[in-house]
């Protein structure tokens, strides 16, 4: 491997540190640095801006474009990447900010690339003090005492051409997700939460066979080595995007299994405790889940399917209307620990059309669904893909041609 060009330097000898204000010239709105989505508009819940005004603006720090941002609290998650807002922006004084000092020997997109990679948190992580993992935090000083490889300036755009045209596609696919999103919800507020014509209402207890809730006994801390290895779910198998029977644990040998707690095809499946926000999660069951058994923490339904189509339901029990009833009757001390009751769930209010409308209701939400799955396991993919490109550009492995 050629190592020609390559220069080994400090964080301190090609950075400048940015400790900037913006005049009070205006409403500006505030913008944060997020693990997933680097530098950001600051939102509140229902998409929110958070603005600034003119007397606090003064209070936040300035990032321009081409800026290398890192939250020194939050360093050993990922919360560092290179700002491409086309203007300046306001964020929370506990960033730091750095600017290259010559932009003639770094590029802005290589830079963050780099700082964002794993041979770098590593060297993050070593440096970070704190007693607590939550209160660990990297001082600017240690950060800027780093050093670094960098080859050519030539050499580095090219590098930043390639990942940045990886992460085009991946923006391109998120945005399509965003899409099939947004008219699932559309399709479940028109057709299931308004629906009047025709609409049936009863208690979730009548239109059910069964409701009940497994077993959580000791397991070994790992996954079946295969199906034909005994199981119980974890809690993360449900979840809004569908059954995931990879989530669960194997039964020890010792332990006899109970048939009657499988999970079985048509059955829907709810979080019954747990975080607030993974409390009353629903997911459908489409297939048999072999030799895997349900969680005292899961409550399954068994629908009586000559009223109501089962995927209709667990569709229902994740619209807002129904969230509410879950959420009016949800207990627990604090929002990290909170509990549903089988009671709570007989007692629901549930609204229907005819049979055969759930089924075609049903259907144009799973395919949507199916493809909304698709893209997000296409963007992981290629999410893997640039990690190992990236790997290899990043640390010399592999060197472009110019």
């Amino acid at each position: 491997m050629s190592r020609e060009g390559i220069v080994r330097a400090k964080f301190g000898e090609l950075l400048k540190s940015r400790d900037e204000r913006l005049p009070n010239d205006g409403t500006h709105p505030l913008y944060s640095l997020t693990i997933k989505d680097g530098v950001t508009p600051k939102t509140e819940r229902y998409e929110r801006e958070f603005l600034v005004t003119n007397k606090e603006s003064k209070k936040y720090k300035v990032i321009r474009t081409g800026d290398l941002v890192f939250n020194p609290s939050n360093l050993r998650w990922g919360a560092i990447a290179t700002s491409f807002i086309q203007f300046p922006v306001l964020a929370s004084p506990i960033y730091e900010v750095f600017y290259p000092k010559d932009d003639q020997v770094l590029d802005p997109y290589f830079l963050g690339a780099l700082a964002s990679s794993p041979i770098l948190m590593a060297r993050y992580l070593a440096l970070v003090e704190g007693t607590l993992v939550e209160r660990t935090a990297l001082k600017k000083d240690d950060f800027l005492e780093i050093e670094i490889e960098i080859p050519p300036l030539p050499e580095q755009k090219k590098i930043a051409e390639i990942l940045s045209g990886i992460d085009q596609v991946i923006a391109s696919k998120q945005s399509r997700v965003r899409s099939s999103q947004l008219l699932k919800k559309a399709l479940i507020t028109r057709h299931i939460e308004n629906i009047e014509h025709g609409t049936n209402e009863a208690k979730l207890g009548d239109l059910l066979h069964s409701i009940d809730s497994g077993w959580s006994p000791d397991c070994l801390k790992r996954p079946p080595l295969s199906d034909s290895e005994w199981s119980i779910l974890k809690t993360t198998s449900v979840t809004w995007t569908g059954f995931d029977q990879q989530e669960r644990k194997a039964l020890p040998s010792n332990l006899s299994p109970k048939e009657e707690l499988v999970v079985e095809a048509g059955d829907i499946l709810i979080t019954r405790a747990g975080p607030a926000d993974r409390t009353g999660v629903v997911a459908y069951a489409d297939k048999k889940a072999v030799n895997t058994m349900i969680s005292d923490k899961i409550i399954r339904l068994r629908c009586d399917t000559s009223t109501i189509e089962p995927r209709f339901l667990s569709i229902f029990l994740g619209t807002d209307y129904a969230q509410r009833q879950m959420l009016k009757g949800k207990v627990g001390m604090a929002s990290s620990q909170t509990n549903i009751s089988q009671q709570l769930l007989r007692d629901m209010t549930i609204r229907f059309p005819p049979l055969q409308e759930q089924m075609r209701i049903s259907e144009i939400v799973a395919e949507l669904q199916k493809t909304i799955n698709q893209i997000r396991e296409y963007i992981g993919h290629t999410e893997k893909l640039k990690a190992s490109i990236s790997s290899d550009l990043l640390s010399g492995l592999k060197r472009v041609s110019i």
